[in-house]
């Protein structure tokens, strides 16, 4: 527990980015960024957004999301689920005969738009976020 005596140690480069300004991406920054993170993992080629490239959204956030790559019983939960980065690793024990999409899944590429991070819905039941979120006509995802 931290008291007026047992001051916490603040480096340099903490100390630096509390006080500089931050640099949010531009939406092209931003667009390339998702673009080469989802080649890098092998869930997309480059190019499969380039259809977006002209139509970026120049306020708010968006997310670049490729298609589903399968039904949830077709898939290699053990080859996806390593693909998760954590810190620790473990072995995948889902049943794909019990999973479901609680929601619609686009099976092409797809750019949501205006998203929101999920802060404003915390501590509040799933069930009751998603029945919010369509009464707001948004779509929960």
């Amino acid at each position: 527990m931290l008291t007026a005596t047992k001051v916490p140690a603040i480096t340099a480069d903490q100390y630096t980015a509390l006080v500089q300004p931050v640099h949010l991406p531009s939406p092209e920054e931003l667009f390339e960024f998702q673009r080469a993170k989802l080649a890098d993992l092998k869930l997309a080629p480059v190019e499969m957004f380039d259809h977006f490239a002209s139509r970026l959204p120049q306020a708010g956030l968006y997310l670049l999301v490729p298609p589903q790559p399968g039904s949830p019983d077709t898939l290699d939960w053990n080859e996806l689920m390593a693909r998760v980065k954590l810190g620790k690793s473990g072995r995948c024990d889902l049943a794909p005969k019990h999973l479901k999409d609680a929601i619609e899944v686009p099976d092409v590429p797809t750019m949501l738009v205006d998203i929101e991070d999920g802060r404003g819905r915390r501590n509040i039941k799933p069930s009751v976020s998603r029945e919010a979120i369509a009464q707001e006509g948004r779509t929960a995802y």
